[in-house]
């Protein structure tokens, strides 16, 4: 007897894909079109072709294709190679099979093709960006051993109505072939033709320059593109552009050891201005810098950065080797060895933009089309087999270190080209994000990281100190010049300037006389002529005698005058010497006032902060005192020691908090510049404060447009040390108010008005005799003891380094006090 069961087997669960994420995920990894066509170049480049051709037409349909293309969605882009093609092998597990890339295992297994080439790709995600282009999408391609072309073509609009991800049609069918072997992708109802038109040619190769290598390309790989059959041509940087650098590096790591080499020529130390490029002329164009080199080597400056006389058009050379290990940061494995990134070599050239240099004028023409140039192409990108992987424009922060005071010489952002070429089998562990925007945060590229920053600390380094050397020499010479010995001051120098002031009081005095003298003996001699008559022979022979000897006083007293004017001019010249010295030792002092000022109001912040400190430790020093008696006469329980533990820990967060307030002002974080918002610091520092003088009753709140944008560009360090002095300036007169009983809830409020930042205060206000001197130094009307004078002092010559101003608000009623304190940060504001 059979026995049926009564309940048939259920139907195995499984997942389906809805097309739409597909779509979606093409959307999300490919940024835009531009990366959506290099993506399919770099395919052409993993198939072994030797070439790659884009038309791009921004009307029109192909002609004959599988999928007849909407009417109403004109353009269309042909994108051709003579790579391999691909077999019903590859089309089935390759196009076909979506994130599924045979090019993984390839890469992984180090193998290679034909012509030595490591894929570029490996995700399978790529040609997925094609429907950023447009809608329809055509593949023809054809392997050497094919009879005839296969040919497939699918709408991107079917991802989005069909229900599940099999249910998406691909017409298929064979084409007759036009070439041995290669594969033709055609892209129809374009999504955006119009941006193409115009400007797009400009556009694209300005973007596509970006991406392709200007420097060496792919060797054995053309890539040629076209709009509606006008060439677009991919920016090369040519030999004359960078024939025109004034500094060229080049690095390279390989087997563990990073090597820079760099080339500087005598135009890096070209000035601007008339007077200081007549005394660059003088010091160093009349001998080609012989004296100058001369300097460098006698300073010791050869031997820090293995300086040495250049060739050809370079001034110097300087050389630094350095391992991976050496290096503090780098990271290492689990046997203490530094991880290598692999080998990889760069190039770098930094341009000058200023007018003066007739070479760059040569290149282009004119000054106008060499800047732009050289801007557009501005950065140092990294290159992975000649195609660019997409860093941050300054991924290497060249723009904080040019920003910060202590690298003022360093490489700047604009001016600055340059290239990190890698490969895909040397340096695989550096590997690309999934949408190919930079690199995964990995060991191995911490490393390269750490290489590249190590080879800008060495430019910084070396460009500093040419710098340094270069105003040094000037100076020594200056003061040769000036007749300037160790003894003299700068006191004595500006007094021998004074006497010479005065001998030429004096010359000018005797000039005056001698040219009234021969003004006098001029108008005897024309009356004397003019009077003549042939009847008074004797009176006109008397009077002739006359004018000629006043004539010849006036001569003697010019010539005089002329002798005491070339005894003269020789000094003004020296006093000229004189005063380019004093000119330099001011600006020497005014940095290091500046200096000075940032010191002195560090000062003031870390006093406010130490008053703070020492209260939370005087309280923890009592309560521990009180935890070790306790403890000693053994009548400590757990919950007082929990009560304690929780004490310190508050205590540690308290002193880190007040830390955390007082990093942004010490000078290695001072010196970088940053965006700073200035919604979000004002709210910071409000609610530092209103945490500050709880005690003391005192809140601090902010306002202003909330929406609108108000961005500056500067050092938060400085930043922070202006509003301290402002708010601290202000809590002490509200406890001043407070004491007296005029107020009880003291209250400042700081508003936002881009680019004015007002701060405001319910205290005292500021005195009718201190309103015209108050950001004076040593302007105070607090009590002995309780100020100094200098914070507002301070405020203002902080503002006033970064362009920026302070001015004291209109007197309120009813007192008639100004209570306003109105900073304009128009100088540091971020129009981007």
């Amino acid at each position: 007897m059979c026995i049926m069961s009564s309940m048939a087997e259920p139907e195995r669960d499984q997942f389906r894909i809805d097309p739409l994420v597909v779509f979606k995920l093409g959307e999300e990894l490919v940024s835009d079109e531009t990366q959506a066509l290099l993506e399919l170049i770099k395919n052409a480049y993993d198939a072994d072709a030797s070439f790659v051709r884009v038309a791009i037409h921004t009307s029109g349909a192909p002609e004959k294709p599988l999928l007849k293309p909407d009417k109403q969605s004109p353009g269309w882009i042909e994108i051709a190679d003579d790579g391999v093609g691909m077999d019903e092998a590859t089309i089935g597990s390759g196009w076909l099979l979506i994130a599924r890339s045979g090019k993984r295992d390839f890469k992984q297994s180090g193998k290679t093709t034909a012509k030595k080439r490591t894929p570029l790709g490996d995700k399978g995600l790529g040609r997925l960006g094609a429907q950023r282009l447009g809608w329809g999408l055509q593949i023809v391609t054809k392997t050497a051993e094919a009879k005839r072309a296969r040919a497939l073509a699918f709408s991107w609009k079917d991802f989005l109505a069909a229900e599940t991800l099999d249910q998406v049609r691909v017409k298929s069918g064979f084409r007759e072939p036009t070439r041995k072997h290669g594969t033709v992708l055609t892209i129809s109802e374009l999504q955006n033709p119009d941006q193409w038109a115009g400007d797009g040619i400009v556009k694209l190769q300005r973007e596509l320059s970006e991406v392709i290598s200007p420097y060496e390309g792919v060797v054995g790989f053309t890539v040629a593109v076209s709009i509606d059959g006008t060439q677009v041509d991919l920016q090369k940087l040519r030999q004359d552009v960078r024939d025109t650098a004034l500094l060229h590096y080049d690095i390279k790591f390989e087997k563990q050891k990073l090597t820079i080499a760099g080339h500087a020529t005598l135009g890096l130390f070209r000035p601007s201005g008339r007077k200081a490029v007549e005394q660059y002329a003088q010091l160093v164009e009349h001998d080609r810098g012989a004296a100058f080199y001369k300097h460098l080597v006698d300073a010791g400056a050869a031997k820090a950065v293995g300086l040495k006389k250049g060739r050809g058009r370079w001034f110097v050379d300087f050389k630094r080797e350095r391992k991976l290990s050496d290096l503090p940061q780098a990271r290492r494995d689990e046997e203490k060895a530094p991880i290598d990134p692999g080998p990889f070599k760069a190039e770098v050239d930094s341009f000058s933009l200023a007018l003066g240099d007739n070479a760059t004028v040569a290149v282009f023409g004119n000054l106008a089309d060499y800047r732009k140039f050289i801007k557009d192409l501005a950065g140092i990108r990294v290159y992975r087999d000649g195609f660019a992987v997409r860093t941050d424009r300054d991924w290497l922060g060249l723009g904080s270190q040019w920003t910060s005071a202590r690298s003022y010489y360093g490489l700047k952002p604009d001016t600055t080209l340059g290239y990190v070429a890698i490969g895909s089998r040397e340096n695989a562990q550096l590997i690309e994000k999934t949408d190919r925007e930079g690199f995964i945060n990995t060991a191995a590229y911490q490393n390269f990281l750490e290489l590249m920053k190590d080879f800008l600390s060495f430019t910084e380094e070396v460009q500093e100190l040419l710098r340094r050397e270069y105003l040094e020499f000037a100076k020594i010479n200056a003061e040769e010049s000036a007749d300037v010995g160790e003894e003299d001051t700068p006191e004595s120098v500006s007094e021998s300037i004074d006497d010479l002031l005065d001998e030429g009081n004096e010359l000018q005095r005797s000039v005056a006389s001698a040219q009234a003298i021969a003004s006098k003996a001029q108008q005897t001699a024309s009356s004397t002529l003019d009077s003549a008559t042939d009847d008074d022979e004797e009176g006109l022979i008397a009077r002739r005698e006359q004018a000629t000897e006043q004539l010849q006083t006036a001569m003697s007293s010019v010539q005089g005058t002329l002798a005491q004017l070339n005894e003269f001019l020789p000094k003004v010249e020296l006093a000229q010497n004189r005063n380019r010295v004093l000119r330099e030792e001011i600006l020497q002092m005014r940095a290091q006032i500046e200096d000075g000022i940032e010191t002195m109001g560090l000062g003031l912040t870390a006093e406010a902060l130490s008053h703070e400190m020492f209260n939370i430790a005087n309280s923890l020093a009592t309560r521990t005192q009180e935890f070790a008696r306790r403890f000693t006469d053994g009548t400590i329980d757990d919950s007082q020691t929990r009560i304690y533990l929780e004490y310190i820990r508050g205590s540690i967060g308290a002193l880190r908090k007040e830390l955390a307030h007082f990093s942004p002002s010490l000078q290695y974080v001072r010196e970088r510049r940053e965006s700073i918002d200035m919604r979000s610091f004002s709210e910071e520092i409000a609610q530092y404060y209103s945490e500050h003088w709880q005690d003391r009753n005192i809140s601090t709140i902010v306002r202003g447009d909330s929406t609108g944008r108000f961005v500056i560009r500067g050092s938060r360090g400085r930043l922070t040390q202006v509003f301290d002095n402002l708010l601290l300036n202000s809590g002490y007169w509200i406890g001043a108010a407070q004491d007296r009983g005029e107020i009880e809830q003291g209250q400042i409020t700081i508003r936002l008005r881009s680019p004015i930042v007002t701060i405001s205060d319910n205290g005292l206000g500021v005195e009718p005799s201190v309103e015209n001197s108050l950001f004076d130094a040593f302007v105070t009307r607090k009590p002995r003891g309780s100020g100094r004078g200098l914070g507002l002092f301070i405020v203002r010559q902080l503002l006033d380094s970064e362009g920026c101003s302070i001015t004291l608000g209109s007197p309120r009623e009813p007192d008639g006090r100004p209570r306003d304190f109105i900073v304009n940060l128009g100088g540091m504001l971020d129009e981007g």
